[in-house]
């Protein structure tokens, strides 16, 4: 099998770099692109498509002998709450593509369920400690900032920014912070990681916890609908906005109790790292592989990609996780 890992966008690179390593070192042939590089020879060339932010690629309906495995990195319609531009815009993104996925790679339980309870082909694969998030942070280095966060500066992350920056000292740089070198500065010059969220979306920022405990520093992080597998006030600070400032003031003065969440979530997620789960990935795509050649299988995905009904998978593809 010959793997090509498509990548959406510079968000993912880190966990591109992961899978791309992770593969070759079991012997298999492996290149990775951006999505904007993709065309129908790629398509002759390779066996197995991993797309890495799936809503930004629709891979098409049909594809002889081939599989497409989406890695879903955003939220489904149902998580979105009182954001009603968002809410239909994820609906329609979320229509458009899923159908033309063999594979979804869901990194949360919740909406792992929704997905199975919609029919749709997910294996539940969550994201601990990545080595390609290690930026082998500097210990020593003076932490001159309470608080780094960083992502887009949407309206409700605006607002709570400029409330923390008024009682903490915030690293500078929120938007755009690529590049090993200028992570490693942040990391290492900041006492704790925060997590906010960026709309009323009770998902959980699986992608920020993963590059935040892989480098073993303290998260602060608001409510997730479901953080597993991480335990809220043993492996990050739970906080609430209307305590926050109280709450964050009292976990930065228990220098202890930082050390401990952030050796709690980083020895979790080495728990559920991508290289423990790759072999049981690639076994699911091994079988889905074998299975794309067969008509059956072709006819139930065209017939399922009309939207019109879901047929059963299990039963006529035992060894496949849907």
């Amino acid at each position: 099998m010959k793997f090509l890992i498509i990548r959406t966008s510079v968000t993912f690179a880190e966990i591109c770099v992961e899978l791309k390593t992770l593969i070759s070192e079991r012997g298999l042939y492996v290149e990775e692109i951006h999505k904007s590089e993709y065309n129908k020879s790629y398509k002759k060339e390779f066996d197995i498509f991993i797309v890495v932010g799936m809503y930004a690629f629709n891979p098409g309906i049909d594809h002889k002998n081939k599989v497409f495995v989406g890695w879903h990195t955003e939220w489904y319609p149902e998580f979105y709450i009182g954001d009603r531009a968002m809410d239909l815009y994820c609906y329609r993104r979320f229509k458009k593509v899923v159908n033309g996925y063999d594979l979804i790679l869901t990194p949360t339980r919740d909406q792992h369920e929704y997905l199975k309870s919609k029919g749709y082909p997910s294996l539940l694969i969550t994201l601990g400690y990545t080595s390609s998030f290690d930026y082998q942070i500097e210990d020593n280095t003076e932490e001159s900032y309470d608080i780094l966060f960083y992502g887009k500066l949407k309206p409700r992350r605006i607002e709570l920014v400029n409330i923390l920056s008024k009682y903490f000292k915030l690293y500078p740089k929120i938007e755009n912070l690529y590049g090993v070198d200028e992570k490693r500065k942040a990391f290492s010059k900041s006492k704790v990681c925060l997590d906010l969220k960026s709309g009323e979306s009770l998902a959980f920022h699986w992608l920020r916890f993963s590059e935040i405990l892989s480098n073993r520093k303290p998260i602060i992080a608001e409510f997730s609908h479901d953080s597993f597998p991480y335990i809220c006030n043993t492996d990050y600070l739970l906080i609430h906005k209307d305590k926050m400032i109280k709450n964050i003031e009292e976990f930065l003065c228990n220098q202890a109790l930082m050390n401990e969440m952030a050796i709690n979530a980083y020895k979790r997620g080495q728990k559920y790292s991508l290289e423990k789960n790759i072999d049981r990935l690639l076994t699911y795509i091994e079988h889905l592989h074998f299975n794309s050649r067969k008509r059956l299988y072709r006819v139930i995905r065209l017939i399922n990609a009309t939207k019109l009904v879901k047929l059963d998978y299990e039963n006529a593809f035992p060894y496949l996780p849907f």
